[in-house]
């Protein structure tokens, strides 16, 4: 078993109680579903806390560089998606695409049916209608192929009309924003990540994939507890297009690592993946760096779907311009987070920022759980964070 020594990041002093919070993580590490884990928080714009314990790879003993340190890159999942529409609105901002352009002016394959309506904002907000992947194509094959993948996305029957109805889209739209940027562009997302965002942060990753000299630095990923779930592993093989034991093992080769997801393989140290959710909490802005408008940001954050039930997860969700929001009483970030923003990604990744308590909470791991005993402690620790730390900032 890893001992329990962990590594610890610069923090700063705080009233926050830190040790609580840090304690309960240390619980659900302990129930051993995560190789694992870090948390980053921050509040008021200083680090409070920054911590990592377990190993890189689960396959090999924990000694020299294979225990893992607040240097260990973590791959965000889903959370990727709030890099990506930082990207996309970046990119609007600049007036190189617009909000409200249909998809099908650039991608003629979607100029049919219900798709010919399916405009830029549909892909962001989760309501274009197809949530669904292509069944039959190989998974590791796709990794390079996008503009493959969103041809038969194209073929595709609808699911329903766009704008209708909130069903997240976990894969599919997210292909289509990434071709739909390479045609407008001439860059790759990658390219225009490092450009628009990390490049002027100032941060050595926070980008999808890694070099390859960096593959061995990458936490390795593990199934944890019951993974033959029948409703939820359905909906992940419908809407990922493969299981979440092959999304396991897919995640851990060179070429998921190298690839460039725009939902599903943005690759960052917990540190600045916090200090890019600061970014947003202050309006666009980081250490005098200014990457977007005030104005942007606001648009990003506030502009957001009705709470609605979602066809995908099966309850009610409210989501922004490509982030998932708060709520005032049931929500992914614990309660009475109404103006939070962040995202949740496989599984059991937690991202966000709450303005209203000057928070940026971080939670990373290497586990992949369906269904297991340590999510319930982990659950715990989300809705204390919020309970815990005052409202007023």
């Amino acid at each position: 078993m890893v001992a329990r020594d962990w590594s610890q990041g610069v923090e700063a002093p705080t009233t926050l109680p830190v040790e609580i919070f840090w304690g309960d993580l240390l619980r659900v590490y302990d129930t051993g579903i995560h190789p694992s884990m870090a948390l980053c928080i921050r509040h008021r714009g200083e680090v409070v806390l920054d911590r990592v314990i377990g190993v890189v790879d689960p396959d090999l003993p924990a000694e020299g560089d294979n225990v893992a340190t607040t240097d260990t890159l973590f791959n965000l999942f889903s959370a990727s998606k709030v890099l990506t529409a930082a990207v996309v609105h970046a990119l609007v901002e600049q007036h190189r695409l617009s909000l409200d352009e249909r998809v099908a002016d650039t991608l003629p394959a979607f100029d049919h049916g219900g798709k010919s309506a399916i405009r830029l904002h549909h892909l962001l907000h989760h309501n274009a209608g197809m949530p669904d992947m292509p069944q039959d194509i190989d998974p590791e094959t796709a990794l390079g192929d996008i503009p493959g993948v969103v041809e038969r996305l194209a073929r595709m029957p609808q699911r329903s009309q766009p704008g209708r109805s909130v069903a997240y889209h976990p894969m599919s739209t997210w292909a289509v924003l990434s071709e739909l940027i390479r045609l407008r562009t001439g860059h790759d997302l990658r390219s225009l990540a490092h450009e628009l965002i990390s490049g002027p942060l100032g941060f050595s990753h926070l980008n999808y994939g890694v070099g390859e000299h960096e593959l061995q630095q990458v936490a390795k990923h593990r199934t944890a507890g019951v993974q033959g779930v029948p409703l939820m592993g359905s909906m992940f093989k419908r809407t990922v297009g493969v299981t979440p034991q092959q999304a396991v093992a897919i995640s851990n080769t060179a070429g998921f690592l190298q690839a460039v997801l725009p939902s599903a393989n943005v690759i960052a140290t917990p540190r600045e993946t916090s200090a890019f959710l600061q970014m947003l909490l202050n309006g666009g802005t980081l250490g005098g760096t200014r990457v977007l408008q005030p104005s942007t940001v606001y648009r990003m954050v506030q502009d957001e779907t009705p709470r609605a039930f979602d066809g995908t997860f099966g309850f009610p969700m409210r989501y922004g311009l490509g982030l998932m929001k708060g709520g005032r009483r049931f929500s992914l970030f614990g309660p009475f987070t109404r103006r939070a923003f962040g995202h949740l990604g496989f599984s059991n990744v937690l991202v966000y920022a709450d303005p209203e308590r000057q928070l940026v909470v971080v939670l990373l791991n290497a586990g992949k759980p369906m269904l297991a005993w340590g999510m319930l402690p982990w659950a715990v620790l989300v809705q204390k964070i919020a309970v815990m730390v005052s409202r007023r900032g």
